[in-house]
């Protein structure tokens, strides 16, 4: 029940996906992604599972270390998938409060919803859940640096 056996043509959706991210500090930071919507939300939550695993993980600290990091993120993926019920957060998008699913683990956390044609993932450490405000961007020129 990995992303791997979720089906390629809805795994290859997740891999065109926007993603910004928004740091507080060194250890505190928000990415907001939006990606065209898979046939199944089950293959979002997987993926938003491994995406929290990732962020728990952090990176190996030697390239040797690679493969049994890359197995302790799948491990630690599955049970994140399967620690039980999903918690709920609510945010405004554009003024409209929208409940989104929401995993945690410490003090890292995911939270994804369909949005029509769209799936809106939330991914934060050490980053309130709380008050959490969107808005579309449709220019980013402000966002990059010069």
């Amino acid at each position: 029940m990995r992303l791997r056996n979720a089906g390629t043509a809805d795994a290859r959706l997740l891999t065109e996906r926007l993603s910004l991210t928004h740091r507080l500090s060194r250890t505190a930071d928000l990415s907001v992604s939006s990606y065209r919507a898979p046939s199944s939300a089950r293959v979002v939550r997987i993926n938003a599972a491994y995406d929290l695993a990732r962020r728990v993980a952090g990176a190996p600290s030697r390239p040797s270390e690679a493969y049994g990091h890359a197995r302790r993120i799948t491990d630690l993926a599955e049970r994140i998938r399967e620690g039980g019920p999903l918690e709920h957060v609510a945010v405004s998008i554009d003024g409209e409060s929208v409940e989104l699913e929401l995993t945690r683990a410490g003090v890292h956390w995911a939270a994804v919803r369909r949005l029509g044609e769209i799936f809106l993932q939330l991914d934060g450490s050490n980053f309130p859940r709380t008050d959490l405000a969107l808005c579309h961007v449709t220019d980013l020129a402000p966002y990059l640096p010069a």
